[in-house]
């Protein structure tokens, strides 16, 4: 592949040829020098300016999005890779990290574990501290005697010193990831509302292609550039993967659910789904007074929730848009107990929700 084939295949009306140019794009920035991403960005300014529909319009977005994810995930490498050859090339910087990072805090015990003077010691976590690699962990009356800890671009370097290399294409990975995660930074209250932004831009099948890819990229590329609300989000998407394997499974062995089979049984379960799995299952099951509600039966919920029931979300992503949205709050508030599955046993439920773990509920039956 070459930019002037990428720039011709962007250029053409055939959309088939166009989401060519855009794959492309992709081994373009796993090998290019930087002067081919500048050019890249000049051909998808004129993309997003030739662009006549929605389905354009949202396309060159996406393609400026990975390219700027690209360029800040590459700026963060330099950074990254500065910083570890600036702590092997000055001398004890790489042991008092690692000594720091292993518990010991103190410049006397650093020096014991080092075998040099103290003072030789306090010289280097003077250095340490000026680059941003320390910070002090307490407070003394001698400052030279204060306890330091690593701080987050400390741990980074160091993590990037002692791992394996990574691979130029894992770069181009993470950009696609901060792609999406720039979209779920618009809709981060709702996984839902993400798909279908991803949908309008992408078209139905490719996005959901791409929100498969996210999840994936999640177990192959570090995020730490990721921000809190959108690693929620993340997790949200890697959450709604294990529960269609779970509910696919659960249907394909024909599983008891004994979990599920006790809560119905103790009062009416409503629960609160969006796949098309649930209905399936729970016509197989034949629970009595369990019914699935989707946001298309929530114009008429009122009058299919029965008294004094129980709801069970299938996400805490879908539990908080709900409790958000004054159109679908009814169904939490009207319930005598809510109930939330989770991606595991040490996820935090959202507040007034009980927390199932979503394996130990489809689990087979021992």
């Amino acid at each position: 592949m070459t930019l002037d084939t990428t720039r011709k295949l962007l250029s053409s009306v055939d959309r088939g040829r166009v989401a060519a140019g855009g794959r492309d794009i992709g081994g373009l920035l796993a090998t290019a020098p930087p002067p081919v991403v500048s050019e890249l960005r000049r051909v998808v300014d004129q993309v997003q300016r030739d662009a006549s529909d929605d389905y354009g319009r949202g396309f060159a977005e996406a393609l400026e999005m990975v390219l700027a994810g690209f360029t800040r995930e590459r700026e963060h490498g330099h950074q990254v890779a500065a910083d570890r050859d600036l702590i092997h090339a000055r001398r004890h910087w790489r042991e008092l990290l690692a000594a720091i990072e292993g518990g010991t805090v103190r410049p006397r015990k650093l020096a014991e574990a080092l075998g040099v003077p103290e003072s030789t010691v306090s010289k280097a976590l003077d250095g340490l501290e000026s680059a941003g690699f320390i910070e002090p962990a307490g407070t003394a009356a001698d400052r030279r005697g204060r306890p330091r800890r690593l701080t987050l671009r400390a741990r980074v370097a160091l993590g990037q010193a002692t791992s394996e290399p990574v691979a130029p294409i894992r770069s181009v990975v993470a950009s696609v990831v901060d792609c999406v995660a720039s979209l779920a930074d618009r809709h981060r209250g709702s996984r839902h509302e993400l798909a279908a932004r991803m949908a309008r831009t992408l078209g139905p099948e490719l996005g959901a292609t791409a929100l498969a890819a996210f999840v994936d990229a999640l177990h192959d590329s570090a995020l730490g550039h990721l921000e809190p609300d959108d690693a929620i989000v993340a997790t949200g998407l890697e959450h709604q993967r294990l529960l269609e394997a779970c509910l696919a499974a659960a249907l394909r062995e024909d599983r008891e659910l004994p979990q599920l089979a006790a809560l119905a049984a103790e009062r009416p379960l409503v629960v609160r789904a969006t796949h098309d799995h649930w209905d399936v299952l729970v016509a197989r099951r034949g629970w009595p007074g369990v019914s699935v509600v989707r946001d298309d039966d929530l114009g008429r919920a009122p009058a299919l929730l029965p008294h004094g029931y129980q709801v069970l979300y299938e996400s805490p992503i879908l539990a908080v848009h709900d409790q958000r949205d004054d159109a679908f709050r009814f169904v939490i508030d009207r319930a005598e107990r809510r109930l939330v599955l989770t991606p595991g046993v040490d996820r935090e439920p959202p507040p007034g929700f009980d927390a199932l773990d979503t394996r130990a509920v489809f689990e087979a039956a021992a």
